[in-house]
């Protein structure tokens, strides 16, 4: 995997590999999506299918949900149905109501151990 990361030939194309990835080897991925945090903003550089970056979006204009938590206290947040979730009510109802019903973000920041 390491490899293949290694080959590419920009940053874009090893975000897009990266994402493909976990698609093939995480057991249960079904859509994956990177965030990245840059100069004060949240932005989806590449994601795995048309899923990712709509639900991505809906955490922006919420300002709630799991990859925006993973990122502020770097560390995994898993939920299995959202319709349960208490943790991001505004964001789990859109992100549900997009065909997103449950969801894992794992911080991945310089920072993170």
């Amino acid at each position: 995997m390491a490899r293949a990361l290694q080959a590419e030939k920009s940053a874009q194309d090893t975000l897009q590999n990266m994402v493909e990835l976990a698609v093939a080897t995480v057991t249960g991925c079904e859509h994956a999506g990177i965030t990245i945090l840059y100069d004060g903003r949240m932005f989806t550089p590449a994601d795995s299918s048309g899923v990712p970056v709509p639900v991505d979006e809906i955490q922006y204009e919420t300002d709630q949900g799991p990859c925006l938590d993973a990122i502020r206290v770097s560390r995994t947040f898993q939920t299995d149905d959202l319709t349960a979730e208490d943790r991001w009510q505004a964001f789990s109802a859109r992100a549900f109501a997009a065909c997103c019903p449950s969801g894992c973000s794992r911080s991945r920041t310089p920072w993170a151990r």
